[in-house]
C-alpha cells in the first residue's frame, strides 16, 4: 500500500485484476470493494515462456502487435536446426554477431545486425560442387506453451526479402509484403527471415490479428482487450517493463547509454533493456494513470540516460499525472548506503530537469 496524499494506492502485481477483486470480495465481503479508492498495476516483464506469470492461451498480450512480444533474432540456418548456434544478444552495447555459430560459416559470410535488431544481410556461398549454405535469422513467439491466440492473422513488413512462418504458424497467402496467417496454438511460433537484400534490408515486421488489422482505435498500440482490464488504474509500475530490479546480478541496473535504448523501432519490445519508454508514457496518458518508474544507476550528476529519460516524461506525460521515481525496485536493507546515496543522485537530476514543477508533478520513493 503506497500513501499517495490524499489518497491510498492499492498496486496489484499482475493483470488479473478480476481474480483479486473476487478473492477481496469472498473473504470480507463486498463492501470492501468499495472501500478501497484506488487500483495500481505492476506489470511484469514481457517474457515469452510465461514464467512466473500467466499467460495461457487465451491471454490478450500487450500489445496488438504479436511480434513486439517476440524473442530477438538469431542467426540460423535455413534448415530449421537450432543446434550450435548462439543468440545475436543486445547487452547493453548494442546488437552484436554471437561468439558461437554455425559450424563452416566464414568470417566474410557472418551475419551483421542493425541497431534495431534486424539483420543487413543473410548471406549464402557455394560449399561442395553442388551445393551451397546458405543463413537466415529467426525470431520465436511464445516458444514453449500455448501462450499464443489461435487465429488468422496479418503480418506486413518493410524492405525486400523472405519472411516465412513455422511452428505453429502457417501462411495461408502472400501479396508482396503482405502475408495471412493461420496460428494454431500448440509451442510457439517461428518466424524466419530467409532472404533480405542488403540495400532494403527487411525490417519492421509487424503481425495482428486479422479483427484489429487496418483498424483505428484510441488504444493502439496495445490490444483493446489489455486496455480493458486496466481501466480505472490509478498507478502503472514499470519496473518488470524496465527490467530494473533489486539484484546486485541484473546488468540492466547499471548505467545505461541512452543511444542504445530500446525504442518504438526495435524488432521486439522483449529484449534485455525492456519496453521503449515512448510507450510507457503512452500507456499511462490512455489510462490517465500515474507511472511509477524504477531507474538504474547514475554514473554522475549529469548522467544522459536518467537526464532524457526524465526530459521525455516531462515534455510527453500528461502534466495533470503524477510521476513515481525510485531507484531499482525494492533493494535489499544490506544495500541501504548505496541506495540512499544513488536515490539522491537520481532524485537531484529529476529535480535539474523539472526545475519548480518537480514539486506539483514528482513524488521521490525512497526504499
Amino acid at each position: 500500500v503506497l500513501n499517495g496524499g490524499s489518497s491510498c494506492i492499492v498496486l496489484i502485481r499482475g493483470m488479473l485484476a478480476i481474480q483479486l477483486l473476487f478473492l477481496i470480495i469472498s473473504t470480507f465481503g463486498l463492501e470492501s470493494v468499495f472501500s478501497i479508492p484506488s487500483f495500481g498495476f505492476n506489470l511484469p516483464p514481457l517474457g515469452i515462456d510465461g514464467k512466473n506469470f500467466d499467460y495461457r492461451e487465451t491471454s490478450p498480450r500487450f500489445f496488438a502487435d504479436l511480434f513486439k512480444h517476440s524473442t530477438s533474432m538469431k542467426e540460423n540456418s535455413c534448415c530449421g536446426d537450432d543446434a550450435g548456434v548462439q543468440v545475436a544478444v543486445f547487452s547493453g552495447t548494442g546488437f552484436r554477431t554471437g561468439d558461437w555459430v554455425h559450424y563452416g560459416i566464414p568470417a566474410e559470410h557472418q551475419t551483421l545486425w542493425r541497431m534495431d535488431g534486424y539483420p543487413s544481410n543473410l548471406d549464402r556461398w557455394p560449399q561442395y560442387v553442388s551445393s551451397e549454405y546458405r543463413t537466415s535469422a529467426v525470431a520465436h513467439i511464445g516458444k514453449g506453451g500455448n501462450f499464443v491466440r489461435s487465429g488468422i492473422y496479418v503480418c506486413t513488413y518493410n524492405g525486400d526479402g523472405l519472411v516465412d512462418f513455422e511452428k505453429d504458424g502457417a501462411v495461408i497467402s502472400r501479396n508482396e509484403s503482405r502475408i495471412l496467417v493461420n496460428v494454431t496454438s500448440n509451442a510457439g511460433i517461428r518466424v524466419r527471415i530467409s532472404r533480405t537484400n542488403i540495400s532494403n534490408p527487411v525490417h519492421n515486421i509487424t503481425l495482428v490479428p486479422l479483427e484489429l488489422y487496418g483498424q483505428s482505435y484510441p488504444e493502439y498500440p496495445f490490444h483493446p482487450d489489455f486496455i480493458a482490464e486496466l481501466r480505472g488504474a490509478a498507478m502503472l509500475r514499470f519496473s518488470g517493463w524496465l527490467r530494473v530490479d533489486a539484484s546486485d546480478y541484473n546488468t540492466q541496473n547499471q548505467p545505461r547509454d541512452w543511444s542504445k535504448r530500446t525504442t518504438e523501432a526495435n524488432q521486439t519490445q522483449n529484449c534485455a533493456q525492456g519496453v521503449a519508454i515512448e510507450y510507457m508514457i503512452a500507456l499511462s496518458n490512455i489510462l490517465g494513470a500515474s507511472p511509477w518508474f524504477g531507474l538504474p544507476k547514475a554514473a554522475s550528476p549529469s548522467d544522459d540516460y536518467v537526464t532524457k529519460f526524465a526530459a521525455m516524461v516531462r515534455d510527453r506525460l500528461d502534466p495533470g499525472l503524477l510521476i513515481y521515481i525510485e531507484y531499482r525496485d525494492e533493494g535489499p536493507g544490506s544495500l541501504s548506503a548505496e541506495q540512499a546515496q544513488q536515490s539522491m543522485l537520481l532524485f537531484g537530476i529529476w529535480e535539474g530537469v523539472f526545475g519548480p514543477a518537480l514539486a506539483s508533478r514528482v513524488r521521490r520513493v525512497a526504499n
